[in-house]
């Protein structure tokens, strides 16, 4: 059976080194995120990459892509820790505005400066697959 997305879907993402910890370990981290707008969606894969003629060059902008779609797509996190052990707050804007042709209220680029390159790229990834389809609705 073939199933449409659910708009604005909260979701959860659990870093594999955290997996294994018990659920009440104050360093065991959630992230949390949304499943983004068919609009998001195309705005991001467009960003994805270009082809220059004048060069015969392929560009693929992966950093910038999931840096953005940890911008518009996160919407929270818990236990998550800084280096000392201090709570790191999730902070948003406080305001609606444009972001890839949708408004939302996104995070702060101080809360994502707070993320690692890696982690980055991981949440970027896991925020845009989650409106792919299974490998089981590809078989079908």
């Amino acid at each position: 059976m073939v199933v449409g997305l659910i708009p604005n879907e909260e979701l959860s993402f659990i870093f594999r080194e955290d997996r294994q910890k018990d659920q009440d370990d104050p360093t065991r981290s959630v992230f949390s995120y949304r499943t983004l707008a068919s609009k998001e969606r195309t705005k991001l894969t467009d960003r994805q990459g270009s082809y220059d003629t004048t060069d015969d060059k392929v560009s693929v902008n992966m950093g910038s892509v999931n840096w953005l779609a940890c911008k518009v797509g996160l919407t929270g996190w818990e236990k998550f820790v800084d280096a000392n052990g201090e709570q790191i707050p999730f902070e948003k804007e406080g305001v609606k505005r444009n972001h890839l042709g949708v408004e939302i209220d996104a995070v702060t680029d101080a809360t994502l400066d707070r993320l690692t390159d890696d982690q980055i790229e991981v949440l970027g990834s896991v925020i845009r697959k989650a409106q792919r389809l299974s490998p089981t609705d590809v078989k079908n």
